[in-house]
């Protein structure tokens, strides 16, 4: 049975660091699908003639599209590593994450617009927004709830647990920025070049973001232990189970 139980703030770090480490290539693979279309509209952009920026912006709108399904295949090929449940592989985390695209496109559209118009209203509001948005998309994907319970349901997982969700949250993205930036800085100054740079970003995206993922995902299942036993629920699945000769 998989290690499924309440962790502290750095277990939840430590687990997902290891879930990165043993599925790097797939999560990497996931991630770099979605960073694509960025890379080649800013590649591009520089010797486009006038005429062609229409080109740069579908590019651009492509990459924001990409960027919020990846993040769903990012955690079920998470959820999928955690729990032991199937293969984590490239094709099942986007067969799963986007068998309901529109469902996925309205929680994540409906996640960003509340942050980001809490952090225009003012820092603390744009913390509590990512608080109650923190299990979106997972209630979607994982749970496979219409987009409007998916929001509530991430809602009402939060209540009670907003320091928690917080602080690992802040922690993951702390370290996200430290090994991003430091990559970032040592890539750039070895490449000074425009192609250079931009490869850079594109590998440092490739390998930080899923992370983030994958921390997300933890941190999901972590609230369900601690407010709904869903280890228990998980050990009395797994002993109810016909036993395979």
């Amino acid at each position: 049975m998989p290690d499924v139980r309440a962790r502290s703030y750095t277990e939840i770090l430590d687990a997902a660091f290891e879930i990165y480490r043993r599925h790097f290539p797939t999560l990497f693979t996931i991630a770099a699908i979605g960073i694509t279309p960025y890379t080649c509209a800013y590649f591009f952009a520089p010797g486009m003639p006038a005429q062609s920026l229409g080109l740069f912006y579908l590019l651009l709108f492509v990459g924001v599209l990409f960027n919020l399904f990846i993040e769903s295949a990012l955690i079920v090929a998470a959820s999928r590593a955690y729990l032991g449940t199937g293969d984590v592989d490239v094709a099942d985390a986007f067969r799963t994450g986007l068998a309901h695209p529109g469902r996925v496109l309205y929680v994540t559209w409906s996640k960003g617009l509340h942050i980001g118009l809490g952090f225009v209203a003012l820092i603390v509001p744009g913390f509590y927004m990512v608080v109650r948005y923190f299990a979106i998309p997972a209630t979607a994907v994982l749970e496979d709830l219409p987009a409007k319970e998916a929001v509530k349901r991430s809602r009402e997982l939060s209540e009670g647990y907003g320091k928690r969700i917080l602080g690992v949250l802040v922690l993951a993205w702390v370290a996200y920025w430290m090994i991003a930036g430091v990559a970032t800085a040592i890539g750039v100054t070895m490449l000074s070049n425009e192609l250079g740079e931009l490869l850079v970003r594109f590998v440092v995206g490739g390998l930080a973001f899923p992370f983030i993922a994958v921390v997300e995902t933890l941190l999901y299942y972590d609230i369900r232990i601690r407010k709904e036993g869903f280890d228990v629920e998980l050990m009395a699945a797994e002993l109810d189970a016909p036993a395979v000769a």
